[in-house]
């Protein structure tokens, strides 16, 4: 098992115990509509699954979710996800998982450390024919 292997696994079991919590947490608050006419069809992926596709998206640097989805996810970790849909209904799928992302975020924000990263790249603000010009920063 190569590191890779390791942390989409730890991401898995973290993810899929808190959906199974979320879920009965969110079946007592929810109100039933007993006049929606929508199908509840479940889909081949689990929500644990695909929270956690989306979540090592992040870890693994990749440029564009197309990119990952398609050559990362499809090649290498089909074994972990056998049920894999095409990239067009994974994003369809995405939107579903919304509501549970946000709260597993939520839940696992860290402490306020006071201690804060920036990144300090210069934005050019105008081109460099006018860079004298600009009056924003002229005390600075």
């Amino acid at each position: 098992m190569n590191i890779w292997e390791d942390i989409i696994t730890q991401i898995f079991v973290r993810v899929d115990d808190f959906c199974k919590i979320f879920e009965e947490e969110m079946k007592i608050y929810l109100v039933k509509n007993k006049q929606s006419k929508k199908r509840n069809r479940s889909s081949r992926l689990s929500t644990s699954e695909i929270m956690s596709i989306i979540i090592f998206f992040h870890i693994a640097k990749y440029r564009t979710f197309k990119d990952y989805y398609t050559k990362f996810v499809k090649n290498s970790l089909i074994e972990y996800f056998p049920n894999l849909v095409s990239y067009n209904r994974f994003v369809e799928l995405m939107q579903q998982v919304l509501t549970h992302l946000y709260f597993f975020i939520k839940s696992n924000k860290g402490e306020k450390t006071e201690i804060y990263y920036i990144d300090s790249t210069s934005i050019e603000v105008c081109h460099i024919k006018r860079e004298k010009q600009n009056k924003v920063f002229k005390e600075a």
